[in-house]
């Protein structure tokens, strides 16, 4: 008797360990921040460390912005909105005395190849350790993917994964030239494959899995650079006006500076994906153990009551 109920046993230990382990890492990580992040990317030989954000006037981009110039870095940042372009950056400017600022002005649906080269020729010339890949969103919102058109199609891809690619590409020998470098990749919750978002969806599961190649190939090819996607759950920001927990819902700034103060802890730990909010990875956690009849009718609840909300919103914008 006692040899059958060995293994039962051992099994539940394993498990019981495995859980405290996992609870324990998932508590450290997120009671834990870096009072000096991103430290170690800042060369101190020169005269300043420049990060780039691509989709960086409002919203989490913005947010980073905001973050890394407070941590010691000069931005450049990216959008196809000039007059906020401009805004942003006065105000980047007033966070920090000598602090300094470049604009990008370059809109990523629809962009022509050569132009983006020619764009980046500035960038290239400056002393890179830090790009975040966060430009992307949803165009058009919630419908079958019977209903696009490819304009459409061409549109939500050019925005959410060639924009990102060609970036990346183009930055790859300014990265590589420092010495040390981290690329961060917006993905989004999104990836797990939601309905009625099957473009959006797809492309943020692109990003996610770019971002752990480069991170992958970097590692076996002796490159000093790292490479980490982030996946956010509801942020509240300029494209998204709700959350389904308000009180627990980070807005865009908080949700980036989370992201950055977390970023050392996420890159010593070798992970290839993080997530800054707590509330974001437990969802992520309880998805994967879900049967996929639950994990689909979940998914269709979540999208169609945040349809609802935007139309909702959209009516009482008009």
């Amino acid at each position: 008797m006692s040899a059958i109920l060995a293994l039962p046993c051992a099994v539940g230990f394993a498990v019981i360990v495995a859980f405290i382990y996992r609870s324990l890492r998932f508590l450290s990580f997120h009671l834990w921040t870096s009072k000096r992040p991103l430290k170690q990317y800042q060369d101190p030989s020169k005269e300043s460390s420049w990060a780039f954000i691509t989709g960086s006037s409002a919203g989490i981009g913005y947010g980073f912005a905001h973050a890394l110039i407070l941590a010691g870095f000069n931005v450049i940042i990216h959008s196809h909105r000039l007059d906020e372009l401009q805004s942003a950056a006065e105000s980047l400017k007033a966070l920090r005395p000598g602090a300094k600022v470049e604009i990008i002005h370059l809109d990523a649906m629809g962009f022509d190849a050569e132009e983006l080269a020619r764009s980046m020729q500035r960038p290239s010339k400056l002393p890179i350790s830090i790009l975040v890949n966060n430009v992307g969103g949803l165009t058009p919102r919630f419908q079958e993917i019977a209903a696009y058109t490819a304009h459409d199609m061409d549109m939500m891809l050019d925005l959410n994964v060639r924009f990102t690619t060609h970036v990346t590409q183009l930055l790859m020998p300014v990265l590589l030239s420092q010495p040390r470098a981290v690329v961060i990749n917006l993905s989004s919750g999104a990836r797990l494959g939601l309905p009625l978002l099957p473009l959006y969806s797809s492309a943020k599961a692109y990003v996610d899995t770019l971002s752990h190649c480069i991170d992958r190939e970097a590692r076996i090819m002796g490159h000093n650079i790292r490479s980490i996607s982030i996946a956010p759950g509801d942020v509240i920001s300029q494209a998204n006006h709700f959350g389904p927990f308000p009180a627990l819902t980070p807005t865009a700034q908080e949700y980036a500076r989370n992201a950055v103060r977390k970023m050392d802890a996420a890159i010593s730990r070798g992970m290839l994906r993080m997530h800054p909010d707590w509330t974001h990875e437990l969802q992520d956690g309880i998805a994967a153990m879900l049967p996929e009849s639950l994990l689909t009718r979940a998914m269709a609840g979540t999208v169609l009551s945040k349809q609802a909300r935007h139309e909702e919103y959209l009516a009482k914008s008009r």
